[in-house]
């Protein structure tokens, strides 16, 4: 009974934990000066992180788009339909159904943790 405090702590650690974990480039401790499977210079010009990540948010300067001489209509949506709303509220119950799982879960193991710590308290004196 005395190691369950302990195993409590551990399975709350595990459970709080994300599931993966990955290092971010340029943390400090890291090493500045490029490998050696690395080349020093590259074909390519720098590029953001915001680039790596999102290429398809940064236009070719070689594409270049223009408008016909039909010209550019936007058309507004109309008003949401019976289906569309039943749809949404809906979405929004189950999301809602969601959180209040996750909220009861979380409350659960939080007073559980709570009574074994005064159920070994209590037993300890």
């Amino acid at each position: 009974m005395r190691y369950f405090v302990g195993f409590a702590c551990v399975v709350v650690v595990l459970v709080a934990s994300p599931l993966s974990a990955s290092a971010q480039a340029g943390e400090e401790g890291t090493a500045a000066e490029p490998s050696a499977e690395q080349s020093v210079q590259s074909t390519q010009p720098t590029r953001s992180r915001l680039e790596r990540w999102h290429p398809e948010a940064f236009v070719d300067p070689a594409l270049q788009l223009g408008v016909d001489s039909a010209g550019l209509e936007v058309t507004p949506t109309g008003p949401l339909t019976a289906e569309e709303l039943q749809r949404q509220e809906e979405e929004a119950a189950a999301r809602k159904r969601r959180v209040g799982i996750g909220v009861g879960v979380s409350v659960a193991l939080v007073l559980a943790a709570l009574l074994a710590g005064f159920v070994v308290a209590v037993g300890s004196m």
